[in-house]
């Protein structure tokens, strides 16, 4: 094979299965990676590995005793340049995989050891080298780690050989990265590969590493000493712990909030490693996490980390439920952010969850007393705080909660009608039978109160729409959902008639059945009703959309937005809309 050919196999690997060619395609590619031409050799370790990344393992083993010695000799012949050792140490990696992915499964076929053991003893030869050039280092780094990953079991001598290596091309700071993917790697195997002769030394210095300059090796520190203490945490000395935990303290704050997602992982795996060193989280870390919740910058995985630290620390017998809780409470002031309040009110029901029934139960009830505060950023934590504990439990046993919540929506302050919205939609997902009902016929009742009822209804057809499970505990209701949807199409208020698009729009991921009731109102001579009808199409389309809108709606759908006289109409709708006749009293 050519250079040319060579190259034109490479773009073609990506595309379609090679392997009805391989009798005929690896001898040939065994021969140019032995051929005395440098590209020729280069270039066939290149093909070799995409095509080894690209096929099935089962149609590959079959070729490794033919490939095994050919890339052995490439990696560690000294004649051979930088280029081809390291590409021959990557084709190394590649092969070991296809023997044994211990991701996917921990069997595989006893007679490929031996040559297991020669493509670890090529890869080893380069590892030990201490004069090398990069690449074939991070290479030999790379190929000896996903030999000890997957074969852990069988190269027992060679691991203990091996790490005191890895350990050594930790402390460079040149071949610092690839050697803390090669840790991570090995400490995470299924195979539980034995650390214990280096873990110790190897944790203090992760430790050690976490206040380095750069973010990139600040967060892979972080990576790979959470997946030591995993690996070996139970052997560590318990003296390990405390000094982690001092040392991770400074991090739990919101000027890095990916590493402080990654440092509040680390400090969970303490919690379930060492129960003893949660005292240690109490006094050096909580305090810090009291800045951090109340951080206008605070959600996603950082939000969710801090929540299961907090319910963790909890659990673990250490914590002073009524301590906590009100600790948390206490960061609450009126200048905060939307986000703060909202996870505030999440930590407050994350840490609720680890208690027993009889001391939650008191707690909704403080609660519930605190929703009637003067003070409106206590009333709106209250509620949030109450939406977010019936989010997973029941709480349909405290007689009068929802008059409590539905009495908020007579608030002067924006923010605590907001949150008691979002309070009554939520406590759906702990008892959707009696909740769900109510939301509806709420709505019947208060036209006044429209927005906001139907915002809690949008916040229990979201948290429905994204679970299997849970969207087929809904769909027995959209016989009710959607005639009561499309009633308030056509509300006079723009804010109400964008809610219920929304709705409708969330809805469809639940019952595909409705778009043919949109379809048919996108036709419709109501331009009202016309215009909610695309709002609720557009609210229906995501990235991850688990359904198709038939072309027929598509058709609909367009012929609308070139309407212009639907535009025109929509503008001519008064802004403000009241209703005499309406108590809005529960």
């Amino acid at each position: 094979l050519s250079p040319v050919c060579l190259g034109s196999l490479r773009r073609a690997a990506t595309q379609r299965d090679f392997s009805p060619y391989f009798p005929e395609l690896m001898p040939e590619i065994n021969k140019c990676i032995q051929d005395s031409d440098i590209v020729l050799r280069q270039k066939g370790l290149r093909v070799l590995f995409l095509i080894i990344t690209l096929h099935e393992p089962e149609l590959i083993r079959g070729e490794i005793p033919a490939l095994t010695e050919v890339v052995c000799h490439c990696a560690v012949n000294d004649n051979y340049n930088i280029r081809v050792k390291s590409q021959a140490l990557m084709v190394i990696g590649q092969l070991l995989k296809t023997i044994r992915d211990v991701e996917v499964t921990r069997s595989y076929e006893k007679g490929f050891d031996p040559i297991v053991k020669g493509l670890y003893s090529a890869a080893f030869a380069q590892l030990r080298i201490n004069d090398i050039e990069m690449e074939v280092k991070q290479a030999a780094i790379s190929a000896v780690a996903i030999a000890l990953s997957n074969f852990g079991d069988v190269l027992t001598t060679e691991l203990q050989a091996t790490l005191p290596i890895l350990q050594k091309r930790l402390e460079n700071e040149v071949t610092q990265m690839p050697a803390l993917a090669a840790f991570k790697e090995i400490a995470r195997s299924p195979l539980h590969v034995n650390l214990t002769s280096v873990a110790e030394p190897i944790i203090r210095q992760l430790k050690d590493m976490l206040k380095k300059n750069s973010q990139t090796l600040r967060h892979s520190t972080a990576v790979t000493l959470n997946a030591m203490l995993v690996n070996s945490g139970p052997r560590l000395s318990p003296a390990v712990f405390p000094e982690i935990i001092r040392e991770s303290a400074s991090l739990v704050s919101d000027q890095d909030l990916q590493l402080c997602h990654l440092v509040l992982e680390l400090l969970i795996t303490i919690v379930q490693v060492s129960k003893k060193s949660t005292g240690e989280i109490g006094k050096f870390i909580l305090p810090n996490t009291y800045s951090l919740v109340v951080s206008p910058l605070i959600q996603g995985s950082a939000l969710d980390s801090l929540k299961r630290l907090l319910g963790a620390y909890q659990a673990s017998g250490y914590g002073n439920y009524e301590e906590l809780k009100q600790n948390l409470l206490n960061t609450v002031r009126a200048d905060l952010s939307k986000q703060s309040f909202t996870a505030i009110s999440k930590c407050v029901a994350e840490i609720s969850f680890n208690v027993d029934a009889a001391m939650l139960n008191k707690a909704v009830k403080n609660l519930r007393k605190s929703v009637e505060s003067k003070a409106p950023q206590q009333s709106q934590i209250s509620l949030l705080s109450i939406g977010e504990i019936g989010r997973m439990k029941d709480l349909s046993d405290h007689k009068g909660l929802e008059d409590t919540i539905f009495k908020a929506f007579l608030r002067q302050n924006e923010s605590v009608k907001w949150a008691a919205s979002h309070a009554l939609g939520s406590m759906a997902g702990g008892n959707l039978g009696k909740y769900l009902p109510l939301v509806l016929t709420l709505i019947e009742r208060h036209p006044k109160n429209a927005y906001l009822l139907l915002n809690s209804l949008k916040e229990i057809i979201v948290a429905h729409s994204s679970n299997p499970e849970k969207a087929d505990a809904i769909l027995p209701y959209s016989a009710k959902v959607l005639p009561l949807l499309l009633n308030c199409a056509e509300y006079p208020e723009e804010g109400v008639r964008t809610m219920v698009a929304e709705c409708l729009g969330k809805f469809v991921t639940i019952n595909q059945a409705i778009l043919g009731e949109i379809e048919a109102l996108l036709n419709t001579e109501n331009q009202i009703k016309r215009g909610t009808m695309v709002a609720a199409i557009k609210y229906s389309l995501s990235k991850n959309m688990n359904f198709q809108i038939p072309d027929s709606t598509k058709e609909q759908f367009f012929n609308a937005l070139n309407d212009k006289s639907l535009e025109t109409t929509l503008k001519d709708i008064p802004k403000e809309f009241k209703d005499d006749d309406d108590t809005s009293s529960f």
